[in-house]
């Protein structure tokens, strides 16, 4: 994968016809409530399991899955409850600190191209979370859920339908993301991805070298450049 040219944020309006946005992480700061909910089912598996390795072997999969791969941390089976359990313990979390990811509503003010969002999270929790946080009103469009044809990230069946039913070419769309399965799934499906992580975050390798990609650390670096 090769990284976008020196200054490119400054283009991406005149690259691309949309942009495909991710929801926990990018848009809302809600990936930490799941993660505070994986440690507590961690520990009533009698593992200790800390927030940061939490957010390494967890962050954007599906709840399912993430159940899976802590039965095989803790190498005991995981209680029936486990996904209620996660969700009840997250939204009760959530009642009180869901917050929108700092400048994204920046962001999105001046964002000139159509938006749309493509999420592991199913689609009553995306309308909930985006109407919580008001920023429902700047998303016209349809969403697109994993839990709506069955394909989950980092699968790039969900970003080839999302850009099926966009009708716009893989090519001509920008996906933002910020964990490694999002943008797996969007490489995967050849559309160029724009990826928040921290600056010292690893390097991702073993994606197309056909797609572009570009990171980046704060969402100051959109406002007003898509």
């Amino acid at each position: 994968m090769t990284a976008l040219d020196a200054g490119a944020f400054d283009h991406l309006e005149s690259r691309y016809q949309a942009v495909l946005f991710d929801l926990d992480g990018v848009l809302v700061d809600s990936q930490g409530a799941e993660n505070i909910a994986l440690v507590g089912l961690a520990a009533r598996l009698g593992h200790h399991l800390t927030e940061t390795e939490a957010h390494q072997h967890f962050n954007g999969r599906r709840l399912a899955e993430s159940v899976g791969i802590l039965g095989d941390l803790t190498g005991r089976p995981v209680p029936p409850d486990a996904i209620e359990y996660l969700r009840t313990t997250a939204a009760e979390l959530l009642d009180s600190s869901l917050t929108v990811v700092p400048h994204v509503t920046s962001v999105l003010q001046k964002c000139r191209m159509p938006r749309y969002i493509v999420s592991n999270s199913p689609l009553d929790m995306i309308r909930d979370r985006l109407e919580r946080t008001a920023l429902n009103t700047y998303f016209d469009h349809e969403h697109f859920s994993a839990y709506d044809i069955g394909i989950w990230k980092p699968d790039p069946g969900l970003y080839v339908h999302a850009a099926k039913h966009v009708g716009v070419p893989a090519g001509d769309l920008v996906a933002i993301e910020d964990s490694e399965v999002g943008l797996r799934s969007a490489a995967g499906a050849g559309i160029d991805v724009l990826w928040f992580a921290a600056a010292d975050s690893p390097a991702i390798v073993g994606l197309p070298h056909s797609v572009r990609l570009q990171r980046f650390s704060s969402m100051l670096d959109l406002v007003g450049r898509i």
